[in-house]
C-alpha cells in the first residue's frame, strides 16, 4: 500500500462511535468522539457501503488528504472495520449540518450578508481546487456543511472528484450515481460512447445552480422532472427561473454559468470578482437606509416550469 494511505490509517479503537447522521446510496455517516495521545474531538466518519468501489474509495482519500483549506472540510484519516474490511472516512465534524438543511428550515433566518458570505466562501474552495486542478463535479447545497455558528462554511463529499490531466479534462465511464439536475448539459446528453467527458466549467455549471438553490431555499429543482424531460428544456434554450428576491445582475451571472458551449462559461476567478461588485454595490445602497434588515423567505416554485408533454 502507498506511504500515503498509510499515514493516515486510524485504529479502531481510537474512536467511539455517538449516534448515526445519516444515511445515503453509498455511505452511512456517523457522529463519533475521536482520542489519540494528544487530542480527543468530535469527527465524521462516513462508512462505505460493502458495495462501493474500494479504488474509488482510495481515490477520494487521496484527493481530500491533498486538500489544506479553510472551506474545505478537514480529513483526518481513513479506516477498515476487522469485521467485513468495510472502509470509512474520518473528518471533522460540521455542528451546523448540511447547507440544504439549514436553507429548507423556515425558522432560519437569511440575511443578505449571510448569502453573500456562503457565495464567496464557496468560490474560494473552488478556486483553490480548480487551481490544484480537482473536478468536484458534485457541487451542491446538500454538500456544503455549516459549523455550530452558521458562519463557516466548508464543501464536503469528494467521492465523485477526479482528478484532471494535463488537458485539465477528466474522462469518466458513464455513471448512473451522478446528480444529473446539477450537471452541465455536454455531461448528460446521450452519447454513442460509453465516457462522458468532465472539465472543470462543468463545476461552474453547478456553482450556478448552487447560487439558484441558496436563493430559493433549497427548492427542488426543474419540478423533479426526469433526465430525457431535462435534456428537452436544456436543449430548447430553457433554464430556472430567476427566484423572487435575486438581484437581477446575479440572475445574469447565474445563466452565464449555465451556457450550452462550456468554453463560453466564465472561471471562479472571474465570478469572484463580478460577485464581490454586485455585493458592493447592495452594500452601498443598504448603507443609506436605517435599520433595514433584508430576509429571503420561502417562496413557492418561482421558476420557469419545464413542459415535459
Amino acid at each position: 500500500m502507498d506511504e500515503l494511505y498509510k499515514n493516515y490509517i486510524i485504529p479502531p479503537e481510537n474512536l467511539l462511535y455517538l449516534e448515526k447522521l445519516g444515511t445515503g446510496i453509498s455511505a452511512d455517516v456517523h457522529l463519533a468522539k475521536y482520542s489519540d495521545s494528544s487530542i480527543t474531538k468530535k469527527v465524521a466518519v462516513k462508512a462505505l457501503k460493502l458495495s462501493c468501489n474500494k479504488a474509488d474509495t482510495l481515490k477520494e482519500i487521496k484527493l481530500l488528504s491533498s486538500c489544506k483549506h479553510s472551506n474545505i472540510v478537514t480529513f483526518i484519516g481513513w479506516m477498515e472495520t476487522s469485521v467485513d474490511e468495510q472502509m470509512c472516512i474520518i473528518t471533522e465534524f460540521m455542528g451546523g449540518g448540511d447547507l440544504n438543511t439549514y436553507l429548507t428550515t423556515p425558522d432560519n433566518l437569511l440575511m443578505v450578508s449571510t448569502v453573500f458570505s456562503y457565495i464567496f466562501q464557496i468560490l474560494d474552495a473552488m478556486i483553490y481546487l480548480s487551481h490544484k486542478h480537482i473536478l468536484h463535479r458534485d457541487l451542491a447545497a446538500r454538500n456544503c456543511l455549516l459549523n455550530e455558528t452558521y458562519e463557516i462554511l466548508k464543501i464536503n463529499d469528494f467521492g465523485l472528484s477526479r482528478e484532471m490531466d494535463i488537458n485539465y479534462e477528466y474522462i469518466s465511464e458513464a455513471n448512473p450515481r451522478l446528480p444529473f439536475r446539477w450537471l452541465p448539459l455536454e455531461a448528460i446528453l446521450p452519447s454513442s460512447s460509453q465516457y462522458k467527458t468532465f472539465t472543470f466549467k462543468g463545476d461552474i455549471w453547478s456553482f450556478g445552480i448552487l447560487i439558484w438553490e441558496i436563493f430559493e431555499r433549497g427548492q427542488e429543482l426543474y419540478d423533479g422532472i426526469n433526465l430525457p424531460a431535462l435534456i428537452r428544456f436544456l436543449k430548447s434554450g430553457h433554464r430556472l427561473r430567476q427566484p423572487q428576491h435575486c438581484p437581477l445582475e446575479l440572475y445574469k451571472i447565474m445563466l452565464s454559468c449555465w451556457e450550452e458551449k462550456p468554453e463560453n462559461r466564465p472561471n471562479f476567478v472571474a465570478l469572484q470578482n463580478e460577485i464581490k461588485d454586485i455585493y458592493q454595490q447592495i452594500k452601498i445602497y443598504e448603507s443609506n437606509k436605517l435599520n433595514v434588515a433584508i430576509e429571503l423567505n420561502i417562496y413557492g416554485n418561482e421558476y420557469e416550469r419545464p413542459n415535459v408533454s
